[in-house]
């Protein structure tokens, strides 16, 4: 059931959404769904410490021995979203006075074979370089270093990084070896992202675990920081009038019993409620249309 609010509260509710989601406010209800439903960045507080630390990597001069950062967290902990929001901001450069162009970050998802010639494969791959799949190792590693030079690529992701895991304990460490020299040759910062298990990997070798700052991205619980993530999310509903889900002790302490604090399962119970309160005409999130929304429940 729909509230009945001030003019005042409406235009303050209104303010408060991001822009994208204010032009969408007078859409069909179809256009609003598909606004609420479509997956996008959220810019809570976790992600953006991980995120300036590694803007700050990324403007740092190059140098032997780079640090580097082991990102790592359960399934569905916002890893992804924090690297493709950053590659998404740091996007390839055109560059039309180059015959080639710039790619500032480069993700590559690491091979669930872990062999030394894969990851440089991966990496002249993802680079879209035509190379010899018969090169030894230090060939490719060499091509590998000529086009980041060229690129001038200034950073280097490997995705799902605990893939390394499917190999026995020599090629692990072949692998962990091809990534210090990488750091070593190259100059760059390296990140390494992937679940709690590459942890495992990573403490074989000492070296790795000194030059890889570790950040868990834990589940969330229910406290203030957790309140705060509610408000952002709230921003980016198209809803027409106010949930104040960060005000529901009740909505978000079930949120967190319901998803044990995982967040896509927030993000994606939310977004549900969000379509069940435009379907319903309800236009805001309560703990009962929360309840009822989920259709696989």
């Amino acid at each position: 059931m729909k509230v009945k609010l001030s003019q005042a509260e409406i235009e303050k509710h209104v303010n408060s959404l991001i822009p994208d989601a204010r032009k969408v406010l007078k859409a069909s209800d179809e256009e609003r769904i598909i606004f609420a439903m479509t997956d996008r960045f959220i810019n809570h507080s976790r992600a953006k410490k991980i995120l300036d630390y590694m803007e700050l990597l990324l403007k740092l001069p190059r140098k032997p021995r780079m640090d580097g950062i082991l990102l790592y967290g359960d399934s569905g902990s916002g890893k992804t979203m924090i690297v493709r929001h950053f590659f998404e901001k740091h996007f390839p450069i055109e560059d039309e006075e180059a015959d080639v162009d710039q790619i500032p970050v480069l993700v590559v998802e690491t091979p669930t074979e872990p062999k030394e010639k894969l990851l440089y494969d991966r990496i002249l791959d993802e680079i879209g370089v035509p190379y010899r799949k018969n090169e030894d190792v230090l060939e490719k590693e060499k091509n590998v270093r000529h086009y980041v030079d060229l690129l001038n690529i200034k950073m280097i992701i490997f995705d799902e990084f605990h893939n390394v895991l499917n190999g026995t304990a020599i090629q692990q460490r072949r692998v962990l070896a091809a990534v210090k020299s990488l750091t070593n040759r190259l100059r760059i910062p390296i990140v390494l992202v992937g679940t709690k298990d590459v942890l495992i990997a990573v403490e074989t070798d000492e070296e790795v675990k000194r030059r890889f700052n570790p950040y868990h991205l834990t589940n969330w619980t229910y406290d203030k920081e957790f309140l705060r993530l509610l408000k952002t999310i709230e921003a980016t509903l198209p809803l027409r009038q106010p949930s104040y889900m960060w005000k529901n002790e009740e909505l978000a302490k079930y949120l967190i019993e319901k998803t044990e604090g995982i967040l896509a399962e927030i993000i994606r119970n939310i977004k549900l409620a969000a379509r069940e309160a435009i379907l319903s005409g309800e236009e805001r999130i309560t703990l009962p249309l929360l309840k009822r929304a989920n259709p696989f429940d």
